[in-house]
């Protein structure tokens, strides 16, 4: 159904993490995937999808104080209206009346009533593994649905879950009518049915009344369901025909029909465009189950639609909506932006950066938005954007844990600027409410990365995945090697070409992934095997050591050094046949590159016993794994 959002799943998100996979299949994964960001709920039988709920607060732009708005503003309750009347019912415009679009086709009143609602709420967080390491990703709650005008001055009639949690909400007219900010003035969650109202610059011409007296409805009637399915970039309604299948055991209606995600809230009417209910829920996909909707008949929203009038609310509501008018159509341009053209299209921009392929134009033109507005949860939607975009290049561009570890170039550039832009509008969004970081888990990740954290903004937040820890930043892993060696020592023109092996353990590590220079102390255990020249002996040492190591420069290229002291030592020789010995003058070196995980070197040994003059010298080179 039309679901309170349409951004993909953080599965989906999965799929742009994995390196091997191309730009065009990460478009893919996103258009074709999982329409739901949020886990979709059983209606009430178990077998009907709808968005299950994101409990936020319900918050507006900032504003500033206005005087009492006039009665020409406030919707009056509708009129009573005599039993069996449908004065309430428009009728239909004839077949050859202009219409209001311009597409070869003939669009009715119906579709001029039907609008398309956006809704943003908050930002959760997933934590993804990525190339190399655990990635946080936000989770913008961004989506659409469908609803109709009911008044017109301004109420708009859609489903509960499509504006469930919303922060802010708009309303785009159809066929580029406009956009308008909304405020969310009643909700019936067991309906299913929320009332919205908008501030026209005039009165709406094309309204779809909600009788007060019903029209009979029979099963296998024909009826119509009109809405936004699927792109929330569509400009005009979709119509989906099929029939009344049947009426449910609380009083809505069963339809036989195709609906897709986006359709919820959208009008249902009859044969002669009578308005007849509104869809709110489809057939569990996942579990097999299609061609089945939902719908709320006329009937039920009567009482709804006539509450919202006679407490008040809507008077409540316009005043607010008059109250800094300019906040609340920045508010709705940004949440516009951000539902018809975000996340998918965003995040493929960023992976054609990463490939040099593309330039990141939509996040460009979420900055410039971002520079307009000073409203904390918008701030904090849009700051998303750009850190998932930056994390998306890291992957791109080798999984590199941070853009200052990307070489020189163009990822290494647009990498750098999302992150930077998503720090900042953070630390906007923290300046405008110090408390956000309370109720969005995506702020509260990000607070401790800050130049100024915000206090009491740093910590966990429960219930958050993956908040209140940062990704893996451990930055060191066992050093293993494996190599060749030449014994020039143990006697006099004695000398040995064989192999060396080792391992050392860190117990004490400075620095992370992200440090320049990194320092630790380890343990481990050696092995070295050698052929003597001209004889078929061998000399054989096996040792364990302590070993200061010292690694300098960038993640994916750095010089390392070690030097490990060995003052016990077993070995086997054919001119020394005891089987342990002390050597504090016993020492193994080693110096080399490490190339992200990879390590080369050249490596020295120097080994000399208590009770002998001479000393063994030995010489080779490793290769191997490092931190």
């Amino acid at each position: 159904m039309g679901e309170a959002t349409q951004r993909p799943t953080w599965q989906s998100r999965a799929l742009l993490l994995v390196p091997r996979c191309t730009v065009a299949l990460g478009a893919a994964a996103f258009l074709c995937g999982s329409l739901t960001l949020v886990p979709l709920a059983a209606a009430q039988s178990g077998d009907l999808t709808s968005p299950a709920p994101t409990p936020t607060q319900q918050t507006a732009p900032a504003r500033t104080s206005a005087p009492p708005t006039s009665a020409e503003h406030v919707p009056p309750p509708p009129a009573a209206s005599p039993a069996g009347s449908t004065e309430h019912i428009p009728s239909p415009p004839p077949a050859s009346a202009p219409t209001p679009f311009a597409h070869g086709l003939s669009y009715g009143l119906v579709d001029a009533a039907t609008v398309r609602v956006f809704a943003v709420g908050g930002v959760t967080t997933e934590e993804l593994r990525g190339r190399y390491h655990r990635r946080v990703v936000a989770i913008p709650q961004v989506g659409h649905g469908s609803g109709f005008v009911i008044d017109p001055r301004g109420v708009i009639a859609t489903a509960a879950h499509v504006v469930r949690g919303a922060q802010h909400v708009a309303v785009r007219m159809p066929n580029g009518g406009g956009l308008l900010p909304a405020v969310v003035v009643r909700r019936d969650e067991e309906l299913d049915f929320a009332v919205l109202l908008v501030r026209p610059p005039a009165r709406l011409q094309h309204v779809l009344r909600i009788p007060t007296t019903p029209r009979p409805l029979a099963v296998r009637q024909t009826v119509d369901v009109v809405g936004y399915p699927l792109d929330a970039a569509r400009e005009q309604p979709q119509s989906s025909r099929g029939i009344i299948s049947g009426a449910r055991d609380d009083g809505r209606l069963t339809l036989s029909v195709s609906v897709n995600p986006g359709n919820s809230g959208g009008p249902i009417v009859d044969e002669h465009e009578n308005l007849v209910g509104m869809i709110i829920a489809r057939g569990n996909v996942e579990r097999g189950i299609q061609g089945i909707g939902i719908a709320v008949p006329t009937a039920r929203m009567v009482p709804v639609v006539r509450a919202a009038y006679d407490t008040g609310d809507l008077r409540l509501a316009s005043r607010d909506l008059e109250r800094d008018p300019a906040s609340w159509q920045r508010a709705a341009e940004i949440v516009d932006v951000l539902a018809r053209f975000g996340d998918a299209r965003v995040l493929v921009e960023a992976a054609g950066a990463a490939e040099r392929a593309a330039r990141p134009e939509h996040l460009e033109r979420f900055a410039r938005l971002a520079d307009a507005t000073e409203n904390a949860s918008l701030l904090a939607l849009l700051a998303a954007y750009f850190w998932d975009a930056a994390i998306l290049i890291l992957e791109r561009s080798g999984g590199a844990f941070q853009a200052s570890d990307l070489p020189l170039g163009h990822a290494r550039t647009h990498a750098m600027a999302a992150q930077n832009k998503a720090y900042e509008l953070a630390t906007r969004a923290f300046e405008a409410d110090p408390e956000i970081g309370h109720r969005s888990p995506f702020l509260a990740y990000l607070a401790p990365h800050l130049t100024n954290p915000p206090r009491g903004a740093v910590g966990h937040v429960a219930g958050a995945p993956g908040v209140g820890a940062a990704p893996s930043q451990r930055g060191w892993m066992p050093l293993v090697q494996a190599g060749y060696v030449y014994n020039f020592g143990g006697g006099p023109g004695v000398s040995a070409h064989g192999v060396q092996l080792s391992a050392t353990v860190p117990f004490f590590i400075t620095g992370d992934v992200t440090s320049t220079v990194r320092f630790a102390l380890g343990a481990g255990i050696g092995f070295e095997w050698a052929k003597v020249d001209g004889s078929d002996h061998g000399a054989m040492a096996t040792y364990g050591h302590l070993s200061p190591v010292l690694r300098v420069g960038a993640r994916h290229a750095a010089f390392i050094a070690q030097i490990s002291w060995s003052p016990l030592s077993a070995t086997r020789t054919p001119w020394r046949a005891h089987a342990w010995s002390v050597s504090p003058i016993g020492f193994r070196f080693l110096a080399g590159a490490t190339f992200r995980r990879a390590l080369v070197a050249l490596t020295a040994r120097l080994h000399s016993e208590l009770d002998e003059s001479s000393s063994d010298l030995a010489l080779g080179f490793v290769a191997g794994t490092s931190f």
